[in-house]
């Protein structure tokens, strides 16, 4: 069964709900409650809406304790993960809540808390006010304007560092695409919402994984064919190809392999089959900037680069990555705030009263205190 990253992919782990008893920890500095308590809905107050969902509203708040805060709140209704035809939707829910909960990195974003109502599960995470890096190309080319190689070489480089950390947690992103490419503030560059992520054992013989999922502008080759797939499975290579794709639409402003006019069996099959080419009347790029693609969109994933190679890169070949990780190398562009693409209403992302009864539907191993993890 196919699932677009625009939903939960159902999966083949066989890991019970029990796991999510384990504790995980986190560095990430966050607001506790004045009285010491754990966290929950009243703390927070809605500043506006950021998006909503199938089954999830994300809102803007801050902790009533310092108005001064600002989060990025995901609401999950619990009737519609309960009734969702999704297969494995509420298991895979928790399984982003436990990699979001193991993060601590510069280059992913940050989840501060998680816990539950009656009619709800909330990810209270780290708002990323400038936007994703589509909206940010979408309006350079708004007004003429590209990136250019150097601010692309940085941030190919920001990813790059924030995909090293997931592969060395054993985590396949699976979902590598521009619209989870976030801009702080600042300029850098973080990776956002791991739906779709998977953990692995990469010390196993069998480090391999075999859903068909992830965006299908963005899906490996070693993805999308069956028989590779059933038989072989595919490994974090396929997430090294994504970034090949978002590579190319950094630098040319549109895709690959994709067409408005395809059918989505005949996009699969051009990222089957189809070479990757160059338009030089609108794509110019450096020969050192399309060696990197062509090496990152190798159908082969033996034959694609891998992290290491890709540092090793002539393309960065003046790029000192000590001062990449420090975040010392100024962003040519620091984003403004943008603008909902259309008002949401206060009435339409209230997402309950917060009362917290005996609940016949617990999600055990759910709550996140910054800290560490609880069985609440």
């Amino acid at each position: 069964m196919w699932q677009s990253s625009t939903g939960q992919v159902p999966s083949s782990d066989s890991r019970m709900m029990s796991t999510w008893n384990e504790g995980s920890e986190s560095t990430n500095s966050a607001v506790l409650t004045s009285s010491g308590r754990k966290p929950n809905r009243k703390d927070f107050v809605v500043i506006k809406g950021l998006g909503t969902g199938g089954y999830a509203k994300v809102v803007l708040v801050y902790h009533k304790d310092d108005p001064n805060s600002r989060y990025a709140m995901k609401c999950i209704s619990k009737a519609s993960v309960e009734h969702s035809l999704e297969k494995n939707l509420a298991r895979n829910i928790k399984r982003e809540r436990s990699i979001l909960g193991s993060l601590d990195n510069p280059f992913v974003t940050n989840l501060y808390y998680a816990f539950q109502s009656d009619e709800h599960l909330y990810l209270v995470m780290e708002y990323i006010k400038g936007g994703n890096l589509m909206e940010h190309l979408i309006q350079c080319q708004e007004s003429n304007k590209s990136l250019s190689e150097g601010q692309i070489r940085l941030y190919i480089a920001e990813m790059i560092l924030g995909l090293e950390y997931l592969h060395s947690k054993g985590i396949i992103y699976r979902d590598l695409k521009l619209e989870n490419i976030l801009i702080r503030d600042d300029g850098h560059l973080c990776l956002s919402d791991f739906g779709l992520a998977k953990e692995i054992d990469t010390s196993s013989e069998d480090s391999r994984t075999y859903t068909l999922t992830g965006a299908p502008g963005y899906i490996a080759p070693e993805i999308i064919n069956e028989d590779s797939r059933t038989n072989h499975g595919y490994g974090q290579s396929c997430d090294l190809w994504s970034l090949g794709i978002v590579v190319y639409m950094m630098a040319c402003s549109y895709p690959p392999f994709f067409d408005n006019n395809d059918s989505m069996l005949e996009l699969f099959d051009k990222i089957l089959n189809s070479p990757v080419v160059f338009d030089d009347r609108d794509c110019k790029v450096s020969d050192e900037l399309q060696s990197l693609i062509f090496g990152l969109l190798k159908k082969d994933p033996a034959q694609r680069l891998t992290i290491e190679r890709v540092k090793n890169h002539p393309f960065f070949e003046d790029l000192d990555w000590d001062k990449v990780t420090r975040r010392e190398y100024p962003p040519e562009n620091i984003p403004q705030e943008p603008r909902l693409s259309r008002p949401i209403s206060l009435d339409s992302i209230i997402c309950d009263s917060g009362e917290e009864t005996n609940s016949t539907k617990r999600y055990s191993g759910f709550s996140f205190d910054g800290v560490t993890s609880t069985a609440g």
